[in-house]
């Protein structure tokens, strides 16, 4: 039997897409790993931390759930965004939430009709 490794999918250019672009004023990188060794991101300002988002194909107005997820066994923390605003296939919105010192994790979706 032979075997062969999937090329990339190459999704067109309407394919919505959404992410977070920085944090507290920190750049995400593009493809995050969302591991914590090592860590794609580290903020430890004790204050809550402006999340900076990007959208594109996805409608104007929509709000971002954003939902913090913390190592320390804590309840999840859910937040929303502003509603995007901007052109459809280029928008953004922001969101703030205070960010507890150890190690935490961030989803991030949109649902519209």
């Amino acid at each position: 039997a032979k075997k062969s490794t999937p090329g990339a999918i190459a999704l067109p250019e309407s394919a919505p897409s959404l992410r977070v672009v920085s944090v507290a004023g920190e750049d995400v990188p593009m493809n995050p790993r969302s591991s914590y060794d090592p860590v794609d991101l580290q903020i430890d300002t004790g204050e809550a931390a402006v999340f900076e988002i990007e959208a594109s194909n996805i409608p104007l107005g929509t709000v971002v759930q954003l939902t913090l997820t913390s190592e320390m066994g804590e309840a999840p923390v859910a937040f929303e965004s502003t509603p995007l605003a901007g052109l459809p296939e280029s928008s953004t919105a922001t969101a703030s939430t205070l960010i507890p010192h150890g190690y935490s994790r961030f989803r991030v979706e949109a649902t519209w009709e």
